[in-house]
């Protein structure tokens, strides 16, 4: 197992005080259920650049959830395994060296959008389906840095309070099955690195916002925002991969 370089898990329970310091090599690990004992199995993946796990309450139960400890991560993908309500007691701490990050499934509190927000390589933000409940995000000040890509999915999202000062060097947003939303911030258009705009036809609201989004950007002779539709089923494989996650 020396020269290993991927690990797909299918979300089987590793035996706990599992340890193999010889997976030095490994560069991803999938599927992989982390429980209380997720610290002491993220020690022999130490070198791994991409994982992609699931998680549940009891993740938290006997301390911090952390993944400091994998210094060369560079994507990390984190669901819910179980149906129960999940309840951090403690944060999620993230390793600065994050480059891609998606949540799905664990009904965070927005304002946690802060702790994400200090990431200084954050460049891919994915929230899918219930990663963050409740009705309002406010951005305030918050100013993600590096983001090149935010995509919300199945949210119950309603009032989303954002300006370009928030995401200076955004390129590309997809808005899908968001129903309840009622606009994308118009002030989003005024982001001069914005080139896509992907949203579903969902929510009527979010289309009328988009629209005015465009005839703001045309009347400063900006063309560039590309708006595209989509029909697609907005789940996805955890590890699914666009242009912009490579």
């Amino acid at each position: 197992m020396v020269n290993l370089r991927h690990l797909r898990c299918d979300r089987i329970n590793i035996p706990i005080g599992f340890s193999n310091p010889s997976l030095l090599n490994l560069q991803t690990v999938s599927r992989l259920r982390l429980g209380h004992w997720a610290e002491l199995l993220l020690h022999s993946f130490r070198n791994i650049k991409k994982l992609g796990c699931s998680i549940s309450s009891s993740s938290t139960n006997h301390g911090l959830l952390s993944f400091t400890l994998l210094t060369r991560l560079e994507a990390l993908n984190i669901d819910k395994y179980t149906y129960d309500s999940l309840t951090l007691t403690n944060p999620i701490r993230f390793p600065e060296t994050l480059r891609k990050l998606t949540l799905k499934g664990l009904c965070l509190p927005w304002n946690y959008m802060s702790t994400i927000r200090q990431l200084p390589k954050l460049e891919v933000l994915k929230l899918l389906d219930s990663s963050f409940k409740g009705h309002m995000w406010e951005s305030g000040d918050e100013q993600f840095h590096q983001l090149k890509f935010l995509k919300l999915v199945k949210l119950d999202l309603r009032v989303w309070e954002a300006s370009s000062i928030n995401f200076p060097h955004l390129r590309k947003l997809v808005v899908i099955s968001c129903e309840d939303l009622m606009e994308i911030p118009l002030d989003l258009g005024r982001i001069y690195t914005l080139e896509h705009i992907e949203i579903d036809y969902s929510n009527p609201r979010v289309l009328e916002s988009v629209k005015r989004i465009q005839e703001a950007q045309r009347e400063i002779e900006n063309y560039d925002i590309h708006v595209n539709f989509t029909h697609a089923d907005p789940s996805e494989a955890f590890f699914q991969e666009d242009p912009f996650f490579d």
